[in-house]
């Protein structure tokens, strides 16, 4: 029989079963690897909420909110025009931006390249 404590819980393996880890919170037996088993402590102790082993990663991210970081990759778009780079991270076609004197300019990319063919001219008149 294996036993380790964590902030103050026993958790014990006694099948030496990798997922065989259990500790009891809040009057319910919790069991899985020790990680998870280590995150569901955390949770109870941190916020008071009781997260089953099973609904964790690995690598102990909850399953959910790793799901919802791989759903959420972002295409980014990328244009040049006229040596400035625009970039599009959503799917709005008016939510284009880039940097121009320090400053953060967006628009539609229309809008954008009359505001450079703007900024030219009036540099190339002075």
């Amino acid at each position: 029989m294996s036993q380790v404590f964590h902030r103050g819980y026993s958790i014990e393996n006694k099948s030496n079963d990798a997922n065989g880890w259990k500790v009891r919170l809040q009057n319910k037996i919790l069991i899985g690897n020790i990680t998870a088993v280590k995150k569901s402590i955390d949770w109870w102790i941190d916020a008071a909420v009781l997260i089953d082993p099973s609904e964790f990663t690995e690598s102990g991210e909850l399953i959910n909110e790793a799901e919802s970081k791989e759903n959420t990759k972002v295409q980014v778009q990328k244009l040049e025009y006229k040596g400035y780079i625009f970039s599009n991270d959503s799917e709005q076609t008016n939510e284009w931006y880039f940097m121009h004197g320090g400053r953060l300019l967006k628009g539609s990319q229309k809008a954008l390249q009359d505001y450079i063919d703007r900024f030219n001219k009036a540099a190339s008149e002075q």
